[in-house]
């Protein structure tokens, strides 16, 4: 999520979010999904629209067993490496990484 007032990203401030460069505070974190993620409805409805324009292949899921996933490259090494797959399965939103 972005600040709508200088566009830079916001961070998660106790139960707001809060730009990272003007300090603006925007809406108040509502949904706890584990001990340490709290985010909002707004906030889940753009990482599963965001999940779902991702191109698909083939995978295998280790959770649910489904054979479809989402995925995108990344650089996470030096520049001389391969880019890491990320994958997310398309039934259970279970997320992996390519293993070399």
């Amino acid at each position: 999520m972005f600040c709508k007032k200088c566009g830079s990203i916001l961070v998660p401030d106790g139960r707001h979010f809060k730009c990272s460069k003007c300090g603006k505070r925007s809406m108040e974190i509502n949904i706890k999904l584990s001990d340490n993620v709290n985010v909002s409805v707004k906030e889940v409805a753009l990482v599963k629209q965001e999940v779902e324009i991702l191109p698909k292949t083939k995978a295998h899921c280790v959770k649910c067993n489904n054979g479809k996933a989402y995925y995108y490259m990344m650089q996470t090494r030096g520049l001389d490496e391969s880019p890491t797959i990320f994958y997310t399965c398309t039934k259970c939103s279970h997320k992996w990484r390519e293993s070399d």
